[in-house]
């Protein structure tokens, strides 16, 4: 029955199960408290809109489509966590008690009541410990106990990743593409859970169903939108979750930024439970204009950043490999996405989404040279048949392996 368990982001249409989820679970529990034994539907669906939504992020969790549980989240704080009574002791609890170290790794806190000796024993068989004996604020007035959940003490990497530097911006260019996401989606089909390693700004993250990301830089943290999933701030070869966390991990256009890919994708391999995705450039491409006429290095230094193809399969095994044709008009600001726009290359802006630029010296002076084959029309006298293809093959690759 656990695997039937889908934990996924509160939608609004979801309020009226979560309240009857809530008030039937409460009901059940709280014999002990008399504001409880009197709350009304109403009243429940009052505080829960005005209380619990207003400051909590909310999670439910669903068995075959039906809302049976729900977690509220402030911070590091569990302000709820609730079962359908004819679900507990299934698993979903302990499915949200792991959502929440995922959301907040650095440690947790919750109030429960004294007397209530399932959620107490609850809590400590995951670790937590009471640390306060107190009262409930009124009107409730019952004996409580906080508890904190803190990690075992460890080795914490230290975080100092390229678009720390450069990313100042880069949401304004980097933008997923609907023809690049819909590749990715019909990879990740059938995937409830997906982590996202490397996930920036939270391009390409499915919208419907439970996604975390991970990323090392708070630059790109502080970028993502209220709409995009949770994000913890670590690396891709350290991270913060159990074996089978997920059902996919999914990691794009990031692999060439980690100090050490060998380490990445075997952690990608770890929490995966069914697949691993990887939208990447093979290094085997030539590349594209920008690259064979104005910039030469950037396949010196993107080739040994990369891992080949045979790499891939050597450090993940079978694999399938799908050609990843870019669009005319890619709304994804990458090295690549200009291809038949080569005035874009002009902007300042474009070129400090794109992190090869921050590796090379003298770039203004090619960006001269490209800005003046553009006036004099040498560019498009070489390069000018381009402008009228739809899309064009340039080495992007996604490279998935699933799990036997």
């Amino acid at each position: 029955m656990k695997s039937e368990y889908v934990i996924r982001p509160f939608q609004g249409s979801d309020e009226s199960a979560v309240i009857n989820v809530w008030y039937r679970s409460g009901k059940a529990t709280y014999s002990f408290v008399p504001t409880w034994q009197t709350l009304t539907t109403e009243g429940a669906a009052k505080f829960f809109r005005e209380s619990i939504r207003a400051r909590c992020d909310v999670w439910v969790g669903t068995l075959h489509g039906v809302i049976v549980g729900y977690i509220a989240i402030n911070n590091s704080y569990i302000d709820r966590l609730y079962v359908d009574p004819d679900e507990c002791r299934r698993g979903l609890g302990s499915r949200f008690v792991a959502l929440a170290r995922i959301l907040s790794p650095d440690g947790l806190e919750l109030h429960t009541h004294q007397e209530n000796r399932v959620a107490r024993a609850f809590y400590e068989k995951h670790g937590f410990r009471a640390v306060k004996f107190g009262m409930s604020p009124p009107p409730e007035s019952i004996p409580d106990v906080e508890y904190h959940w803190r990690p075992v003490p460890g080795e914490r990497q230290q975080l100092t990743p390229t678009y720390d530097l450069i990313g100042r911006g880069y949401s304004d260019y980097r933008n997923p593409d609907p023809r690049i996401e819909k590749l990715i989606a019909q990879q990740l089909t059938g995937m409830e859970s997906v982590v996202n390693v490397g996930a920036g700004t939270g391009s390409y993250e499915p919208k419907d169903r439970l996604v975390i990301g991970v990323e090392p830089a708070i630059t790109m943290i502080r970028q993502r939108g209220k709409d995009t999933a949770p994000v913890v701030q670590a690396t891709a070869s350290h991270l913060p979750f159990l074996a089978d966390s997920f059902d996919a991990a999914m990691a794009i256009l990031t692999v060439h930024h980690w100090p050490d890919k060998r380490a990445g994708l075997s952690e990608l391999l770890r929490v995966a439970k069914q697949k691993v995705v990887i939208l990447t450039w093979d290094p085997s491409s030539e590349g594209f204009w920008l690259i064979q006429r104005y910039f030469p290095e950037i396949v010196e230094i993107d080739r040994p950043e990369c891992p080949t193809i045979d790499q891939f399969r050597e450090l993940l095994g079978e694999i399938s490999v799908t050609p990843v044709p870019i669009p005319h008009d890619c709304c994804d600001g990458f090295l690549g996405a200009y291809w038949r726009r080569p005035e874009a290359y002009l902007d300042a802006g474009v070129r400090a989404a794109i992190s090869v630029f921050s590796k090379i010296e003298d770039v203004e002076r090619r960006i001269d040279q490209l800005r003046n084959d553009l006036r004099s029309g040498a560019w498009d006298q070489e390069f000018g048949d381009l402008r009228k293809l739809t899309e064009l093959d340039i080495g992007y690759r996604i490279i998935a392996s699933e799990k036997r």
